[in-house]
């Protein structure tokens, strides 16, 4: 996708130039490239930032950051939309790890890890106890179920005991 003559950053080769100019020069062309993809496709605008805390989370490795849009619409529905136009523009595919209240589309171009990123549920995502919400029903049950057990197995034990020493 990305040439020599696109992107000034890189060499023939695919290895970035030494020189910290040539390299910032490398990004804002990648960052070009990308916003002419999605003006072409007609997609709503996203903020472009390189994200290289991305790379400590990826599974696989990469040489470099990642590129990651956010999509700022406080409606969700438009938000939503503009993120299916990127990800369709761009071949991304649904991350199931977005967190609660969030919709994110992951992939590569040339070896370059992208991701779009949006709210589209702002109670969900900035919730006072979205996580207590979300996981407070398993830890209430999980500690019932252990209280349970463990009374039945006191229960058990005290009854075998009992049945030792009317036995004998």
């Amino acid at each position: 996708m990305f040439t020599d003559r696109d992107n000034p950053g890189f060499l023939p080769n695919g290895k970035l130039r030494r020189n910290t100019t040539q390299f910032v020069e490398s990004g804002t062309a990648v960052m070009a490239e990308i916003e002419r993809i999605g003006n072409h496709a007609g997609c709503q605008p996203a903020s472009w930032t390189w994200d290289s805390q991305r790379n400590a989370t990826t599974k696989i490795p990469t040489p470099g950051p990642a590129l990651r849009g956010i999509i700022h619409n406080r409606r969700p529905a438009a938000a939503r939309q503009a993120a299916l136009q990127w990800a369709n523009a761009l071949g991304l595919t649904p991350d199931d790890n977005a967190s609660r209240g969030t919709l994110s589309f992951t992939g590569e171009i040339d070896r370059l890890p992208i991701e779009i990123w949006t709210v589209v549920d702002d109670k969900a995502f900035r919730g006072k106890y979205a996580t207590l919400k979300l996981y407070g029903p398993d830890w209430i049950l999980t500690s019932l179920f252990t209280i349970a057990a463990t009374v039945a197995a006191v229960a058990l034990k005290r009854h075998r005991a009992l049945t030792k020493t009317l036995t004998r």
